[in-house]
């Protein structure tokens, strides 16, 4: 939201409800869950990291309430993310999203960004690279071929070439 009071053109008027209740259901979505669900020792490196950090004598006690915290939330959130109830919710809630998703684009030929704009939105942005990290952890049976083609050409503009500068973007 910091970025888009600079660049409101990153949320028209016109769908701007709308946008921010989409976005707000993307970043809902457990990307720990649709990412690492066959992998409980990605969570376990996590928390012994900040078990290994919270042995050091000389922290902060604002920085050891904060490293409590994020032990905290790898109990409750990142483990707790990859059982198989809770994977399958994510993935089941992906694939909606993306179904929603799909229905704002518009036909062939005309503008190639989610609710037909000249430009990229917001939610174009955060759902491009949502896409690519579906991809790249081996989902990508839940992206529709509408929505691979989508994001494939967002990402052959030059404005996303120019910003990765080759880099992926997960």
């Amino acid at each position: 939201m910091f970025i888009v009071e600079r660049y409101p053109q990153l949320l028209p008027t016109s769908h701007r409800t709308q946008l921010y209740q989409l976005l707000r259901e993307l970043h809902s979505i457990n990307y720990f869950s649709v990412s690492f669900p066959d992998k409980p020792q990605v969570a376990e490196a996590i928390k012994t990291a900040v078990l290994n950090r919270l042995e050091q004598p000389r922290l902060s006690q604002r920085y050891r309430n904060a490293l409590q915290y994020k032990l905290e939330v790898i109990e409750t959130e990142k483990i707790a993310a990859i059982k198989q109830d809770r994977v399958q919710n994510e993935v089941e809630h992906s694939r909606a999203l993306l179904s929603t998703l799909e229905s704002t684009l518009c036909s062939e030929g005309s503008s190639p960004w989610l609710f037909g704009f000249d430009g990229p939105t917001a939610l174009d942005a955060h759902v491009v690279v949502f896409i690519n990290r579906l991809r790249d952890v081996g989902r990508a049976k839940l992206i529709s071929s509408t929505m691979a083609k989508y994001a494939d050409l967002a990402m052959e503009t030059s404005g996303w070439r120019k910003l990765m500068d080759g880099e992926r973007a997960i």
